[in-house]
């Protein structure tokens, strides 16, 4: 699925392919879309750690808006987003 991820505090949005987890709580940005939308990490500022089935990642919690398409399908809603850090673990 494609999305339009706004991050509106950041000022930088930036399209993403997305797969969906229905059992998660948020989405996850893979360090080079962050690169790619233009994400400044100094400016990020809740660093949280989460695990999963891959262990545990070094996230950051960022409002976000994100406007999903299917085919002939729309959808907009708000959200929270988690740039990985771009540190290896």
């Amino acid at each position: 699925m494609e999305g339009h991820v706004l991050l509106p505090r950041l000022s930088c949005s930036g399209y993403v392919s997305f797969i969906f987890d229905t059992g998660a709580d948020t989405c996850l940005l893979m360090p080079l879309d962050a690169q790619l939308m233009g994400i400044d990490y100094g400016l990020l500022e809740s660093e949280i750690s989460t695990l999963g089935i891959g262990g545990v990642s070094e996230n950051f919690i960022e409002s976000a808006r994100l406007v999903l398409s299917m085919t002939k399908r729309c959808t907009r809603t708000n959200s929270s987003c988690m740039p990985a850090s771009p540190r290896k673990n």
